[in-house]
């Protein structure tokens, strides 16, 4: 299944085949053009940081703490085209792929409008 990502009402990218499995969800990552320049730059540190941790390169988890507002954020939401609305907790962006906690739906009013739209 595909899920279209958001950060608050922006579009993040589409989350694709995304599968879900003891809590977390996975997959594949594909950007969208515009979403938000410091989500950009988070993704670009999650590549970055996993780099350096498969290199055994200095690396920490504290590292991520400069990010908390980004992976933080209760304005991470996965929307797919029948119209349901996942939560996003902790994504984190690994060689083109994306993984986050989270259950499998929220009930249609607390997603707040959030869906899968065409960009």
């Amino acid at each position: 299944m595909d899920l279209q990502l958001h950060f608050g009402t922006d579009v993040v990218g589409i989350a694709e085949g995304a599968v879900y499995s003891d809590r977390t969800w996975y997959a594949v990552f594909r950007p969208a053009p515009d979403m938000p320049q410091r989500v950009r730059k988070y993704v670009a540190f999650c590549e970055e940081w996993h780099e350096r941790l498969r290199a055994e390169r200095p690396h920490s988890a504290d590292e991520f703490e400069a990010w908390a507002d980004v992976y933080a954020s209760p304005g991470w939401r996965a929307g797919s085209a029948d119209g349901r609305v996942r939560v996003v907790e902790g994504p984190v962006f690994i060689k083109g792929e994306v993984t986050w906690s989270g259950l499998p739906d929220v009930a249609q009013d607390s997603a707040r409008g959030v869906g899968f739209t065409d960009s």
